[in-house]
């Protein structure tokens, strides 16, 4: 697991774990760690508050160049998150 300085560095596959992190703590994190994706990244994003799933899914969905998808895991959700070549 990355902290977010580190997420901003990132390269490929990364995971960021929100899962203890409340809003808008979580918000802050995950807008910071989206902003430094380059096109090819890869994120997995775990979390277990359902609100906050679906707002960041609206998030990702509205944004040129992301892609998601959203998968059900043990004690929460995780979406992944893909920058796309644009």
């Amino acid at each position: 697991m990355h902290t977010p300085g580190e997420l901003l560095a990132m390269t490929n596959d990364e995971t960021l774990n929100l899962v203890d992190i409340p809003w808008p703590m979580s918000i802050l994190q995950f807008n910071r760690v989206l902003g430094g994706m380059a096109p090819g990244d890869r994120l997995a994003v775990a979390l277990c508050d359902p609100d906050v799933r679906d707002n960041f899914r609206m998030m990702v969905n509205n944004l040129k160049g992301y892609r998601c998808s959203v998968n059900r895991s043990k004690g929460g959700w995780t979406i992944h998150i893909v920058r796309v070549h644009t």
